[in-house]
């Protein structure tokens, strides 16, 4: 019986590439057109973003997910600039020097432009105090009442040291003075004789029979009395001086409080702040206390004055104002976009320095501020990844999230080990914080860290494509426009946007949709520019546009060149012609990162008696990946489900990649694997002028796969440069059709006849068009007919 073949359906020559009709827009050059400010096909991102910046709630920050070029940080920064009609009140942040603690120094947060306002006043009201404290004390009244209490106490001094020694004459004492060590100190002396004597030489004037024992001993004990009444007399001239410096220090206090009570309550009245008045009550109890420091003391010399100098210039430090976040510019919430997201940039930090004694130190003049605390009020903008490699950012950006305080902290591994010097009073924020970062990120991060979901509730997604519509075509000629005022872009024919419109297209691998990556759409146009520019061209056309991607293909292709010279020269073994038992060409897609391409690989099957079942080489040797095991297990389904209702499937086969040394991933080959599988089984060849992809299910159905442009125009190449015989071609899964987006060399072969492309849906489609039989219908009793494949 003879069975007919029947051959799948060539895909027409008008369906290999959609062209852009030219008429379709409604101007000659984009100058005649508004440039584009609104934000294209991301209604769903859009959407998401107006509600988590707006909606200030715990938890609503926002994760953007999308590939770069969408344009996220953009339409995040515009939505933000939309939305901030009503500004929050805004907040200076100041660190002051705590006199009580000063490892613990003190936070005040004033409304905006006052911190700024308050540390320039306290400077001046400082320098003032510097200039008119050492002018108080110059005065003739202030300096007669100061020498007055001093004449007072050398008055009391002298009664007191007078008395003293009255009494000492009346016990046979005079006082006088010893040298030691540790000085000249004052001392009594015994008088014999007249002749004031040392204690030890009373010995010397008994044994002389000057002194009897009994007058010697009786001295002796007048001695012990007397030093102790001369230790009196020390602990009473001490009392005394202290009570001298006291009355000093009170006169010139209260002296100076006049002043220094103005100058205060004047910084009092213009900030009205309670942190503020405790802090100048603080500072004006330790300026009291280092009056000394502002005055000359009387016979000071030039060194003692330098000293002093330096002593009042370090201690005035102390009194200054650390700024470490200043708005008095910023006129709404503030939006930071930190592209360096590292501990300090983020979170700030405490500077640490070598004091004199080779020691490191900080005070509350080392704080320094991040972009948390300056994005206070606001939104803080940064990229996933970067803030997850830094160390230690994730935990504390989390902690400023969840809790919404933030303490300022060095975090440095080479500081570890030394003592953290001073602990900032931490500070109260509220902030929204963007994430913008890839979805596999935001999905590990929702499924791995638990606090995630309850900090980023909002998740706004950017689509990489949107459908192709005539406002999308409009909005590309706007955005050559937008290009054409910014960096001075040659304008462009409607050719040239037709041009773009195609290839955006071929670059989403699917004609039906564009892409929506901006950023790759200008940098197209900026190589047609340059070519055109080149040509001296006025303006952009389609040639332009057409030759800046052919230059990009050049410039790229270097392994594609490469890998087909292989091809060419018999290296890597393809055919083209002829037919083999067992052997197929696959289609695979390479990729070096800015370029894809295709290239066709030899596929083999080897068969069996045996129930060894369908063995991957690949996969044996771990060079198969998780998708292409799958489909390998797919195709002894596909062969139970055909073959083994009857009787069991004994068989023992192998698969492989031929001349393939790397990983093997997806299962686009899974049909083409097939087709080898029944040839080697029956025995029957293939033709080696046609490459095939697609994948297959378990049914036998034909499933699409990615890259059919890259993988049609990587088998043709090999074919045109052999010669195009009129029997090549490559077969496609028909589901891929409306991705054809293919060179016009290869429409140009198809429309001749010289090369085919065929889709199918049923892997039996494409037997007779590669083996020359049909694959055959089952018949009642499990047979297949004679003169067929499965025959």
């Amino acid at each position: 019986m003879r069975v007919r073949k029947r051959l799948p359906p060539e895909v027409p020559p008008e369906k290999l590439r959609w062209e852009c009709p030219e008429e379709d827009l409604p101007f000659e050059t984009t100058e005649e057109l508004e440039p584009l400010e609104e934000i294209v096909g991301q209604p769903r991102a859009i959407e998401a973003l107006r509600l988590g910046v707006s909606l200030w709630a715990p938890g609503y920050n926002i994760y953007v997910s999308g590939l770069s070029g969408t344009g996220r940080l953009a339409t995040v920064q515009k939505i933000l600039q939309e939305v901030l009609y009503v500004c929050p009140p805004l907040y200076d942040y100041c660190y002051v020097h705590n006199f009580r603690d000063p490892t613990q120094p003190r936070l005040l947060r004033l409304p905006k432009g006052e911190g700024r306002a308050f540390r320039e006043a306290l400077g001046q009201a400082i320098t003032l105090l510097r200039q008119r404290i050492p002018q108080l004390f110059e005065r003739e009244d202030f300096r007669a009442q100061r020498h007055g209490l001093a004449q007072s106490y050398e008055q009391r001094h002298r009664q007191l040291l007078a008395q003293f020694e009255q009494d000492l004459k009346q016990q046979g004492f005079v006082l006088g003075q010893v040298e030691t060590p540790a000085g000249v100190e004052p001392e009594v002396f015994p008088v014999v004789n007249g002749i004031p004597v040392t204690i030890e030489e009373l010995d010397d004037y008994v044994r002389g029979r000057k002194l009897t024992l009994e007058e010697a001993q009786a001295l002796r004990q007048r001695y012990e009395e007397a030093r102790f009444r001369l230790q009196e007399l020390t602990r009473s001239s001490a009392r005394l001086w202290r009570e001298y410096q006291q009355a000093l220090r009170e006169h010139d206090r209260s002296a100076v409080m006049v002043l220094i009570r103005g100058v205060f309550d004047e910084l009092r009245e213009r900030f009205p702040y309670e942190r503020i008045s405790e802090f100048l009550s603080d500072l004006q109890q330790d300026l009291l206390e280092h009056l000394h420091l502002f005055v000359a003391e009387p016979q000071e010399s030039p060194t003692q004055t330098e000293q002093r100098l330096g002593a009042l210039a370090e201690h005035l430090r102390y009194y200054d104002v650390n700024l470490v976040v200043d708005n008095s510019q910023t006129e709404c919430a503030p939006i930071i976009v930190e592209t360096n997201p590292t501990y300090a940039n983020l979170f700030g930090t405490i500077d640490r320095s070598v004091d004199g004694r080779g020691l490191w130190s900080a005070d509350y003049r080392s704080i320094r501020a991040g972009s948390v605390l300056r994005a206070d009020q606001g939104y803080l903008i940064l990229n996933a990844l970067d803030a997850l490699v830094q160390p230690g950012v994730w935990a504390m950006l989390k902690s400023v999230l969840l809790y919404g305080k933030l303490d300022i902290q060095a975090w440095d591994p080479l500081f570890a080990l030394l003592p953290a010097g001073i602990k900032p009073e931490p500070v109260n924020v509220r902030l929204k914080v963007i994430l913008i970062g890839p979805a596999e990120l935001y999905t590990m991060l929702y499924l791995l860290d638990e606090d995630f979901p309850k900090m980023f509730k909002m998740h706004a997604q950017f689509d990489t494509e949107a459908p192709r519509s005539p406002e999308l075509l409009l909005a590309y000629a706007r955005f050559v426009r937008k290009l054409s005022q910014q960096e001075g872009i040659l304008p462009a024919h409607r050719s040239a946007i037709a041009a773009l419109a195609e290839w955006a297209a071929e670059w989403t691998g699917d004609r039906r949709k564009w892409t929506l990556r901006f950023s790759d759409l200008a940098d197209v146009v900026r190589e047609a520019h340059y070519v055109a520019q080149q040509q001296n061209a006025k303006r952009i056309e389609r040639i332009h546009v057409e030759e800046a991607l052919a230059a990009r293909r050049r410039r790229h292709d270097l392994v594609d060149e490469k890998i087909r010279e292989y091809i060419l020269q018999g290296s890597l073994l393809i055919d083209t012609t002829g037919e083999r038992v067992g052997q197929i060409n696959g289609l695979t897609v390479y990729s070096t990162g800015t370029y894809s391409f295709g290239k066709p690989v030899r596929i083999t099957a080897s068969v069996g008696i045996g129930s060894g079942g369908i063995l991957s080489i690949e996969r044996e040797v771990e060079l198969s990946g998780r998708i292409h095991s799958k489909g390998v297990l797919i195709l002894a389904g596909l062969l139970r489900e055909r073959f083994a209702h009857r009787h069991p499937l004994v068989l023992s086969a192998s698969l492989t990649f031929e001349q393939s040394y790397s990983d093997v991933e997806g299962d686009s080959a899974s049909a083409a694997e097939l087709y080898a599988l029944l040839s080697a089984l029956a025995q029957v060849p293939i033709r080696q002028g046609f490459a095939v992809t697609g994948s297959i299910s378990q049914k036998g159905d034909i499933q699409p796969v990615g890259g059919v442009n890259e993988k049609i125009r990587g088998f043709f190449e090999v074919c045109f440069a052999r010669g195009l015989t009129g029997t090549q071609g490559v077969i496609i899964p028909w589901q891929n059709v409306d991705d054809l987006m293919l060179p016009r060399p290869i429409i140009d072969s198809v429309r001749e006849g010289r090369f085919h492309i065929y889709a199918i849906r049923h892997f039996e489609e494409a037997i007779p068009l590669l083996m020359g039989l049909s694959a055959g219908v089952q018949r009642a009793d499990g047979t297949y007919p004679p003169n067929t494949l499965f025959g």
